[in-house]
């Protein structure tokens, strides 16, 4: 009964789709052959101006959504960097804070609250992200939370954090051509060397 239903459905919207098209087809016969009858002067100066009309109607439809498509491209580039600075402030906060007591700093973060953290910005990653910074964003995690099951290293879990900076950057518009792996990791790692190296 269910197939039923919904063959009958899309035999109706091709019946549909065909009506429509041969209506179409037939209106431009129809104002064709019109046109052949008319005299060449006539004929000639209705075709330049519908031909004029409808090049003005194209020219505003498509600048519009071009227009349209851009400033929508720049606000999701604005709410990501803002995304991706917070992410990276609160890592790099969290990577500096190894090595310092408590008496060395005040701001430090609660376990809990950078859990809290990571909530929230996986939750603005899957709205915001690109497709490449989601898929490395969940093998960094994948992998760091696996670590102790698997043979990942402390350098595997560092190559793929970088892979996740590298893909960051990418959405916010830098071609990361001349950089290979390890090149960001030295920037807050000292003496990091990967094993490739």
């Amino acid at each position: 009964m269910r197939f039923m239903k919904k063959f009958f459905n899309v035999l109706m919207a091709f019946i549909l789709l065909g009506a429509i098209g041969w209506g179409v087809f037939w209106l431009l016969r129809l104002f064709w052959e019109s046109l052949i009858s008319l005299q060449s002067d006539l004929a000639s100066a209705i075709i330049a101006a519908s031909t004029t009309v409808i090049v003005a109607v194209l020219t505003i439809v498509v600048g519009r959504y071009y227009e349209r498509k851009k400033e929508i491209e720049t606000q999701q580039h604005a709410r990501k960097i803002e995304i991706y600075e917070a992410f990276l402030e609160k890592w790099f906060g969290k990577l500096f804070e190894i090595g310092q007591s408590k008496s060395e700093s005040k701001d430090l973060l609660s376990d809990t609250e950078f859990l809290q953290f990571l909530a929230e910005f996986t939750r603005k990653l899957i709205l915001w992200g690109s497709d490449d910074v989601v898929k490395s964003y969940s093998e960094f995690r994948r992998k760091s939370l696996n670590a102790a099951q698997t043979s990942s290293t402390s350098v595997d879990i560092l190559l793929q954090f970088e892979q996740l900076l590298f893909a960051i950057r990418k959405d916010i518009g830098h071609a990361n051509q001349s950089l290979k792996p390890g090149d960001l990791l030295t920037l807050f790692l000292n003496d990091f060397q990967s094993d490739s190296e």
